[in-house]
């Protein structure tokens, strides 16, 4: 088992999402070279390695959680998921006057509550990542890790530069990195606990809001990190730009 610094790492991988603008395809069963996104992510956390992972289930749950059956009974070409724990947590998605982003607030919460179980006093942390990644590759996310332990960060963000001529605002990917002791630090009983208000108040620019967390913004190129699957359009830059073909279930 290899151990990053302080122990092990855990990952939060959100497929909850209704795919709205993909008309209602759930994103997770979609796939890229003949394996499902969901799979795609969990053979790059158990090649890194990562101990095991939490999938937050919502939309069309029952055939992800039937994917997630395929996936450890395949064990993705030996990758070692007998020491890899996969397992699921369900919310409840679209919610009935709820706006996408509360929907994935409650999802992230979810997420996180699961996995906080599966950690000890030793382990390091955990990555929070969506499942319409389809770059994503161990080596992206051991360059987030060694990151992580090379600088004692407590919170690491891949961040990039906009490409929006009128707004060069940078643009934040995924996975994120929070350490076991952040963690700890969240009031997860709370319904209303928000990790992307959370992350606001930790910027690196206002150190003082909240001083016992080391923040890193991690300056990448890598498109594994920013890449994802939201419209009909990005399937088609998909292939057009990294001749990746996507088949529709």
């Amino acid at each position: 088992m290899t151990q990053y610094g302080a122990g092990r790492i855990f990952a939060v991988v959100l497929t909850a999402g209704a795919g709205s603008r993909l008309g209602g395809l759930c994103k997770g069963l979609l796939r890229v070279q003949g394996k499902t996104l969901l799979a795609r992510q969990v053979a790059a956390l158990a090649q890194v390695p990562v101990q095991g992972c939490v999938a937050v289930l919502g939309h069309q749950a029952q055939s992800v959680r039937d994917e997630i059956t395929q996936i450890r009974l395949a064990d993705l070409g030996g990758f070692g998921l007998e020491r890899f724990r996969l397992e699921s947590t369900e919310v409840q998605t679209p919610g009935i006057g709820r706006s996408g982003r509360e929907d994935i607030q409650i999802s992230v919460r979810q997420g996180l509550l699961a996995v906080s179980e599966m950690l000890d006093e030793t382990d390091l942390g955990i990555l929070v990542t969506l499942v319409d990644c389809p770059l994503i590759n161990s080596d992206s996310i051991r360059h987030l890790l060694e990151t992580a332990v090379r600088d004692c960060a407590d919170i690491v963000i891949p961040e990039r530069d906009g490409t929006d001529d009128a707004c060069r605002q940078p643009v934040t990917g995924h996975p994120i990195f929070l350490s076991r002791r952040v963690v700890l630090s969240f009031d997860l009983a709370d319904p209303k606990f928000s990790l992307r208000s959370f992350l606001k108040t930790c910027d690196v620019a206002e150190p003082s809001i909240a001083p016992e967390f080391r923040v890193i913004r991690m300056r990448t190129q890598d498109p594994a990190f920013f890449k994802d699957i939201d419209t009909p359009q990005d399937i088609l830059s998909l292939h057009r730009e990294h001749g990746l073909l996507v088949e529709i279930p």
